[in-house]
């Protein structure tokens, strides 16, 4: 009896690759990144000024040797947290034109403000503030190359489960719309040794050295990115 089961399994097995014969190497196949759903935009504090975008020309020709404020094919996306739990503040610290006088660390970079294009609120709530083909000030040596999301939040332990999953979503859908982006970091992880994005780095002035950062995180960026592979077929 075993002998006959045996038989009339492997004929069944045969007949179905005969059949589907694409069946067994499916698996094999490279996943798409899939087509995230309509990505809800909940405002626009919108930031972008003539003068914003002279000043970031101003930047972006002393420090990377461009003529110019535009993003063009951006390669990377840089995640960050605000350093606030305040919404408000979130979104009114790149309000003005010029930097603040408090910013010390940063202020011989240049005049231009500190700028991304969006900003998650802690509801999770995604704001827009610069266009995607206008150059922001959020990570020094790769402005020229690279979008950025600020999440309001003064630690890592401060992020919310519902700005998480919104950061991931917003990640999908600007790796959707932008062919050219290969790299997903955190700003800690920005200047890491042996990380395949350095080599979009750039900085003409030795004065000017990047800054150590802590945000958002390891955990952070770890869930994150497990949303982006298991929901999104996103990996950068």
């Amino acid at each position: 009896m075993q002998r006959s089961t045996s038989r009339i399994s492997g004929v069944f097995f045969i007949l179905y690759f005969a059949l589907f014969p694409a069946a067994s190497a499916f698996a094999e196949e490279p996943v798409e990144p899939a087509e995230p759903d309509s990505l809800v935009i909940a405002g626009h504090f919108e930031i972008s000024s003539p003068e914003r975008r002279a000043l970031t020309r101003e930047y972006a020709l002393s420090h990377y040797g461009l003529d110019d404020w535009r993003l063009v094919e951006p390669s990377m996306l840089i995640i960050h947290y605000t350093g606030t739990d305040s919404d408000r503040y979130s979104l009114d610290v790149f309000a003005p034109v010029r930097l603040s006088s408090a910013r010390g660390d940063i202020e011989s970079g240049g005049e231009v403000n500190v700028g991304v294009h969006y900003v998650i609120l802690r509801d999770g709530s995604v704001w827009s503030l610069l266009p995607e083909d206008e150059m922001g000030r959020h990570a020094i040596g790769y402005n020229h190359r690279a979008l950025g999301i600020e999440m309001t939040g003064s630690s890592a332990e401060r992020i919310t489960a519902e700005q998480i999953a919104s950061c991931a979503a917003l990640a999908a859908d600007i790796a959707f719309r932008h062919p050219s982006l290969r790299y997903i970091v955190g700003h800690h992880e920005y200047m890491e040794e042996g990380r395949p994005h350095l080599a979009e780095f750039a900085e003409l002035r030795s004065d000017y050295p990047p800054t150590v950062k802590r945000d958002p995180g390891e955990e952070v960026m770890s869930r994150i990115r497990d949303i982006l592979a298991r929901d999104y077929s996103v990996v950068r």
